[in-house]
């Protein structure tokens, strides 16, 4: 495994985060570090999510809708094979070409437009939300 954030990075993950003892979810972080968008309270929450869901033997599937880089779930797969559950199949989610055309209509928690940025990011030739095709089999 190779180790993605420079080491001062994950000390500082470390002392911002003592209450995290279990090694596993830090080799993990470092592992996904380059190919998710989430920070690294949102990690330890998907962590912990399936810990609840193994310990308590909640049955179902994993599924990520729009998975970028498929971080995330690269995170999930590793904590249900830690804590011993390889029953479960894991489904990716994506349109795998950015996000589609927005509208005045999509907006966030605040009512803030996101027409605006998405018409920049178009603008400029690049995807918004799109992850280059094939970056996630590199971390496998």
């Amino acid at each position: 495994m190779r180790m993605l954030l420079k080491p001062e990075a994950m000390v500082k993950i470390d002392a911002e985060y003592p209450e995290i003892d279990d090694p596993l979810f830090f080799q993990v972080a470092r592992l996904i570090s380059q190919v998710t968008i989430s920070d690294i309270a949102a990690e330890r929450a998907l962590y912990k999510a399936i810990h609840h869901i193994v310990k308590k033997k909640i049955p179902g599937n994993i599924v990520e809708c729009g998975v970028w880089s498929s971080g995330s779930m690269l995170l999930a797969a590793e904590a249900l094979r830690h804590f011993g559950d390889t029953t479960r199949t894991t489904y990716l989610c994506d349109t795998f070409a950015g996000i589609p055309e927005l509208s005045a209509q999509d907006i966030d928690n605040l009512g803030n437009s996101a027409l605006h940025s998405w018409s920049h990011w178009r603008v400029t030739g690049q995807s918004w939300g799109a992850a280059a095709r094939g970056s996630m089999s590199a971390m496998c």
